[in-house]
């Protein structure tokens, strides 16, 4: 689809809007006024024929404020935690793969709170990363993401990632410090 004129046409640099949930994600690629879905990640739950063998639990009130609990079984764990996992590898892969395909410039990632997909993305994939938007987008439109995106650029200048080096040098400052060292200077 075209891109509104009031809106944000990334003429300069082809760029990728990702916009996820906990377990999907829909990949929008952005040049030249021009905005189209290239792929959408779900992760489908998994679906069990069965509950054998999962715990079940009763508690019943006996006279004089006791109570019983019959239990049996072993515990029901939550697969939800796997499914995210799960989702995240699916992303990395294909975030690689929009990267190589299209030669993407810029990636402007929106994701709910507490959500943190960035710490999971290759570094080359996060280098590109130019702004992280947080809140609940998975089912608005297109161009509202883009006014929220133009919104959250015009707040503050873009701030490059540092360079490799630079952060090589921060984390061994930082590890330093924290054992108690300190960093030696050149003369």
């Amino acid at each position: 689809m075209r891109i509104r004129k009031d809106l944000p046409k990334f003429t300069h640099k082809p760029s990728l809007l990702v916009v996820t949930g906990r377990v999907s994600a829909i990949l929008y690629f952005a040049h030249e006024g021009v905005l189209k879905v290239v792929e959408r990640i779900e992760e489908k739950p998994e679906y069990f024929t069965d509950n054998e063998g999962f715990f079940e639990s009763r508690t019943s009130r006996m006279g004089q404020g006791r109570a019983l609990t019959a239990a049996s079984g072993s515990v029901r764990e939550p697969y939800d935690d796997k499914r995210v996992g799960r989702f995240v590898r699916r992303l990395r892969v294909e975030l690689w793969r929009q990267i190589h395909k299209a030669t993407i410039a810029d990636i402007y990632i929106f994701t709910p709170k507490g959500h943190e997909i960035l710490s999971h993305l290759q570094t080359r994939v996060q280098n590109k990363v130019r702004r992280v938007i947080k809140g609940d987008f998975m089912h608005e439109h297109p161009f509202r993401l883009l006014e929220r995106l133009q919104a959250s650029l015009s707040e503050r200048t873009v701030q490059p990632a540092p360079p490799m080096a630079a952060r090589k040098l921060l984390r061994k400052t930082r590890i330093a410090r924290e054992a108690g060292v300190k960093a030696q200077r050149h003369k």
